[in-house]
């Protein structure tokens, strides 16, 4: 797979710009301020559906322009394929595969696979857990679509289940409802927590021998994933589902007075 050629209308300093690629090593240079990074930034927007360096799609829309439109063709061992995204101020984004717009964000993950590194990426390191998460939901949302929707679906759920415990503050009867959405939450929360895992032992044993390689093996680096409920070497999802639950009972009187959710992927 290759990216074939992308077009630009309207998005950041270009106007109306077409880029023809290799199939092989392509090289961006030029001098500052010109715009290599918009064209780095156009090809993981088609990937990912969002932009590494903001999150307002506003903000990617030329000074002089209403909205911006994307088309980039792609060659896969299958044949051809085009990704476009369009957006209008104002209005919701649209993205396209093969002309067709996709319904959820979702259809577009795994379309086109792309890895961004930039000078920000070093906050991983140098800041809280909320970047790493980021950049670990960002990767895991291209490689496993499923991944994509069980986040989706538990940001939506937390906002609920955060929503519920501040109404239980006014009417005490709604606590008997906890419970349905305690299940919910740690089900999903289950499904994530193991995605990660996974995710953090493979890319651990990579690092581990390209770092052992750096060092000419006076070192050995080390990557675990800590979240909030220990995972105890649980792999089942039921029994992880089922560990949450009971963790989620022995902090309720803490998120009852606290009226927010406290242990999760979120944290």
């Amino acid at each position: 797979m290759y990216i074939d050629k992308i077009s630009l209308k309207n998005f950041r300093n270009y106007k109306d710009e077409s880029i023809e690629f290799s199939k092989d090593l392509n090289i961006i240079y030029g001098q500052n301020a010109q715009g290599k990074t918009n064209i780095i930034e156009a090809v993981f927007l088609c990937a990912s559906g969002r932009s590494h360096r903001t999150s307002k799609d506003a903000e990617l829309v030329n000074i002089d322009g209403t909205g911006f439109s994307i088309l980039l063709e792609l060659k896969k061992a299958e044949g051809k394929k085009n990704i476009g995204i369009e957006y209008e101020r104002g209005k919701k984004k649209i993205v396209k595969i093969n002309e067709i717009p996709v319904k959820k964000i979702g259809n577009l993950m795994g379309n086109l696979l792309a890895v961004i590194f930039s000078p920000e990426d070093i906050l991983i390191i140098k800041e809280g857990p909320s970047q790493r998460r980021r950049f670990i939901d960002i990767t895991l949302c291209q490689l496993k679509p499923s991944y994509f929707y069980d986040l989706q679906q538990y940001n939506k759920i937390l906002l609920q289940r955060n929503t519920l415990l501040k109404e239980i503050q006014n009417k005490r009867s709604l606590l008997d409802t906890l419970e349905v959405w305690d299940y919910k939450i740690a089900e999903l929360s289950s499904r994530i927590m193991i995605s990660r895992n996974e995710f953090i032992k493979r890319l651990c044993e990579i690092s581990r021998r390209i770092h052992f390689k750096l060092t000419d093996g006076s070192e050995t680096m080390e990557i675990k994933y800590s979240p909030s409920i220990d995972l105890h070497n649980l792999s089942d999802p039921l029994e992880l589902t089922n560990e949450f639950v009971r963790q989620l009972n022995n902090v309720r009187a803490s998120e009852l007075r606290r009226c927010v959710t406290l242990i999760g992927p979120h944290r």
